[in-house]
């Protein structure tokens, strides 16, 4: 069959699923062949069984594409070993390389990059049939434009800022860092942990117990 066919390759998959039912071990892709077990005898028992398999539907083996006995093996962009499934290196080198934003502003900036080159979002902001009302509101600390989705049009007054403090400070009296983890895991809003941290300081039980 020509490969060149539309619908080629699905139709030569359903032939060596067929080819290949019944056979442990073996894992068919189009024309890839992975056969995994435990031990070398049933690892060659099984070869011969496959090959027997081929033979009887009238299908031919390119010797010089084939690996036997291998320990680890690339296949579709991964290394398959004893030790499970890893990405290629040269797969994953784009993202290992990338630099590491050192501050908070650099991160808002390099997300609101990100947001722009991304297609799916692009898509987002061009479908107008969309339940999402994306906008762009822009990032004063970054001088960029995040894309933001606008639907819930729900107010978020500043005062509750305060009462979101009061009520999870209050159950235990943490400190400065543990009240920010406490709060940042929930809520946010702009220079939270400066508002925490002049809270707590300013705290009368948490000052009562250091006295």
């Amino acid at each position: 069959m020509q490969f060149g066919l539309c619908n080629a390759s699905a139709t030569f998959q359903r032939f060596i699923d067929e080819v290949t039912r019944g056979l442990p071990g073996v894992y068919a892709f189009v024309d890839d062949n992975l056969i995994a077990f435990k031990n070398p005898e049933q690892h060659c028992q099984h070869l011969k069984t496959l090959f027997s398999r081929l033979d009887e539907y009238g299908l031919c083996m390119n010797v010089s594409k084939c690996m036997f006995g291998a320990s680890t093996i690339d296949c579709f962009g991964f290394n398959l070993s004893e030790n499970g499934i890893k990405a290629l290196p040269d797969k994953v080198k784009c993202i290992l390389d990338f630099p590491k934003p050192d501050t908070l502003t650099q991160l808002r900036s390099e997300l609101a990059k990100d947001q722009q080159n991304d297609p799916e979002t692009q898509k987002l902001l061009q479908d107008k049939s969309s339940s999402l009302q994306i906008a762009l509101k822009p990032c004063l600390s970054t001088n960029s434009d995040f894309i933001c989705d606008i639907s819930t049009g729900s107010s978020r007054p500043e005062s509750f800022r305060r009462l979101i403090f009061e009520q999870l400070h209050s159950i235990s009296h943490p400190g400065i860092a543990a009240t920010t983890k406490l709060i940042s895991a929930r809520y946010v809003w702009p220079n939270m942990k400066h508002n925490i941290k002049e809270w707590v300081r300013c705290c009368e039980p948490c000052q009562r117990c250091k006295v």
